[in-house]
This record gives structure tokens, sequence and C-alpha cells, in this order.
């Protein structure tokens, strides 16, 4: 699927994609990089950090990113509507 959406990505004109292996990666590259991401891309069903926890440190006021207006656009592979509530409610987008 990663490879995929690289390369639907890439045929769109995007030029610049930091792949992370789990959301715990992705958020402490958010945190080094924050001003360079403008959008994070990621499955519902990653390992190590649960989604909804994962938009909530970002969108949190804990962290350095408190200010960052990152888009966070989360995939599914399967329909539902509690993980679709569950992440706007917390800042998803």
């Amino acid at each position: 699927m990663r490879m995929l959406n690289e390369r639907t990505l890439k045929d769109l004109g995007v030029s610049h994609i930091t792949p992370a292996e789990n959301r715990a990666e992705c958020f402490k590259m958010l945190k080094l990089y924050k001003d360079d991401i403008d959008m994070v891309i990621c499955d519902v069903e990653m390992p190590v950090m649960d989604v909804l926890d994962f938009v909530q440190k970002v969108r949190s006021s804990e962290d350095d990113l408190e200010d960052s207006e990152v888009l966070i656009l989360m995939l599914a592979g399967q329909d539902s509507d509690k993980n679709a509530q569950g992440t706007r409610v917390r800042g998803g987008d």
C-alpha cells in the first residue's frame, strides 16, 4: 500500500516523501521537521501508537507541535464510523 501511495503522490507532483515505519517514528520526525512537513498520511492500522492517540498527541499543546498546521490524512482498509468520528473529534483531517 505504501508503494502505491508514494507512486500516486509522485504522479501528482509531490517531490519529497519521507516514509516512517510507525506513528511513533512519524511523531519524532514531526517534532524535528515540523516546519518542513505539510502532510502526514498514515494507515489507521499502523503499529506502535494508536491512530487516535497519535492525532491527539500532534494536536495537543503538550509538545512543540501545538502550532503545527500539518494535515493528517488517515487511510483505512475498512469502513469504520467509529474511527472516522474519533479522529475528527481529536483533530484529524
